[in-house]
């Protein structure tokens, strides 16, 4: 958030053959070629339901800061169209200002201002269409109906119901939310180019990558000093230096692992959407890797009914398997070519 954000759009380009990718800053559709024989494909590509890092020939729109990056990788970059931008360094006194309050603060105010770091960029992701939850008297509804676009109704008693309405922009109704999907974009953006720089190290210097998602990566040999710390940009080691001895990566956000701690005490961890963190055993998620089923009693899970304006809190279980989506052979992974 502290690299130069979108700011106005300065042309659109319907033909952008005789451009050079390097003098452009904004969003373009592009033709995109990997290298051959590409071990740790680095950029993303929405197939269908799903986002991917493939290898091979495909289009898709992209920020042009990510394509200069792969760009000096060896992929092939064909500029189609798209959108050019100036650029403003919009965040960077605002996250300076939070980040050393973060650095020394304890306690609540180290809870906000880091709160205010996590969540300011995913505010201008936001859809602009919401959701408004009203209570009307059914004497009402005809026309709440008659204006708005109703998701669901639910009967409270006689007089009352409790109304979903689909708000939407436009030109004659004002909507308060406040998005920005070029910001948004170009933070993530950002972040995959940092993963990008660690990868292609690892690559370069024969370092094994077993794992990579937004923010982490598991390797196989310690990184060197220079990108850990806590300053801004760094990289935080989370193991403090113990090796892991066995881990399960199943997918996205689905691993497990296990170590001795400083007391030479086995600690078993685990990451699987779904469930709380570090709640399954090892031996579950070598199960789970197996392609058996697991079923899992969630605890405090809590429940809304509409009907009587109640909230209760009850037990619930959630089947658990391994992601089908992740194409391995020799326990190795196998990227999808287009």
């Amino acid at each position: 958030m502290m690299k130069p954000i979108p700011h106005k759009i300065i042309k659109f380009h319907d033909d952008l053959s005789n451009y050079n990718l390097d003098e452009l800053f904004g969003f373009f559709k592009a033709e995109i070629i990997t290298p051959k024989n590409l071990i740790c494909p680095l950029l993303p590509y929405r197939n269908g339901e799903m986002t991917i890092h493939p290898t091979g020939k495909f289009t898709g729109i992209y920020f042009s800061e990510e394509l200069k990056a792969v760009k000096a990788q060896g992929y092939k970059i064909k500029l189609i169209s798209g959108y050019e931008f100036s650029k403003t360094n919009l965040f960077q006194r605002y996250i300076e200002h939070f980040y050393n309050i973060k650095k020394i603060a304890k306690g609540a105010e180290r809870f906000i201002s880091k709160l205010h770091l996590n969540t300011l960029y995913g505010y201008f992701g936001r859809s602009f269409n919401m959701i408004n939850t009203l209570i009307i008297d059914n004497n009402k509804m005809l026309d709440i109906s008659l204006n708005h676009k109703i998701k669901n109704i639910y009967e409270i008693n006689d007089n009352l119901s409790c109304v979903l309405i689909k708000e939407e922009t436009n030109n004659n109704h004002y909507n308060f939310i406040k998005s920005n999907v070029a910001i948004a974009s170009a933070v993530t953006s950002y972040a995959r180019i940092e993963m990008i720089k660690i990868k292609t190290y690892c690559l370069n210097n024969r370092i094994k990558i077993y794992y990579t998602d937004t923010d982490s990566i598991f390797l196989d040999k310690p990184l060197p000093s220079k990108f850990i710390g806590d300053d801004i940009g760094l990289y935080k080691d989370e193991m403090n230096g113990i090796p892991i001895e066995e881990a399960y990566f199943l997918g996205i956000k689905q691993y497990g692992y296990w170590f001795y701690d400083e007391n030479n005490v086995k600690v078993e961890r685990s990451i699987f959407t779904g469930v709380q963190r570090n709640s399954l055993t090892f031996k579950e998620i070598t199960n789970i890797a197996k392609g058996n089923y697991l079923v899992k009693k969630i605890n405090t899970q809590f429940f809304k009914s509409f009907n009587n304006m109640n909230i209760r809190i009850s037990d619930t279980s959630l089947t658990i398997k391994r992601s089908e989506n992740k194409l391995l052979k020799n326990n190795k992974y196998i990227p999808e070519n287009l």
